[in-house]
């Protein structure tokens, strides 16, 4: 699998978003969004929410739950708005039998979208590919990453983690469990899948890929990942069916 340049791509790279966005080829754009910072505005953005959308919001036992996920529906409502060129609310989105989202008719379009969280964290990404899959993953310091990747990763991912220095294992656990994440979610095949029954790169140093996939799967070439630079406590990647050109990293504001 080719590998994709990170080097270029630091924390400046998340830029204010131009007036007008177009997508360009195999191009994708990711945007950044911070679900605490909008919580006053909560009631603006449940009223572009569809009434599904704002019982499931509804739903959390917590409000900061409820709150963020408001939050973060209504930034891709927005988001997705502009580069259809539709309102916010008319937006319709479908789900796969394994929950990928997609936008409905009338709202169908060549663009795919993905989004994760993590806290307080969001991240939407947006292309013209087939299929696109993201994910973030906050490291969690009480976590017992060794024991975790025997349950879930391939045996050579294990194998790998363990000759690594305890030191660099966390972040070589949640790099790798971000990019199997990315990885199911572009698939769009969701968890059946299974966690160990591909194998991705382990070492946090070089650049995220998928090394061997599944049978029932198309080659392991078929699909592009790239590391997001999400700061020193997040591990991000998002992957795409197909090439993956010009990566452009958007802050989300209202």
């Amino acid at each position: 699998m080719e590998y994709a340049d990170d080097s270029a791509y630091g924390q400046s790279a998340w830029q204010s978003p131009p007036d007008l966005l177009t997508v360009d080829g195999d191009d994708l754009h990711v945007w950044q969004v911070d679900l605490s910072a909008y919580e006053v505005m909560i009631q603006n953005f449940r009223a572009i929410l569809s009434p599904d959308e704002i019982e499931r919001a509804d739903r959390f036992i917590r409000p900061v739950h409820g709150h963020r996920f408001s939050v973060g529906r209504g930034a891709l409502r927005q988001i997705l708005a502009r580069y259809v060129s539709v309102q916010p609310k008319e937006l319709v989105f479908e789900y796969n039998e394994h929950g990928k989202p997609s936008l409905a008719k009338p709202n169908e379009s060549p663009f795919s979208f993905n989004v994760s969280h993590t806290g307080d964290c969001a991240v939407i990404a947006v292309g013209r590919h087939a299929s696109v899959g993201i994910d973030i993953e906050r490291y969690r310091e009480t976590m017992e990453v060794e024991k975790l990747a025997q349950r879930y990763f391939a045996p050579e991912e294990v194998s790998s983690l363990m000759k690594m220095k305890a030191s660099k294992r966390k972040e070589a656990f949640f790099r790798c469990w971000s990019t199997k994440e990315a990885f199911i979610k572009v698939v769009g095949r969701g968890l059946s899948i299974g966690l160990s029954n591909f194998e991705v790169e382990m070492e946090p140093a070089r650049p995220p890929c998928i090394i061997k996939t599944v049978d029932t799967l198309a080659t392991s070439d078929t699909w592009m990942c790239k590391q997001l630079p999400m700061g020193d406590s997040i591990a991000g990647v998002v992957a795409v069916e197909g090439n993956l050109g010009e990566l452009k990293l958007y802050h989300y504001i209202d």
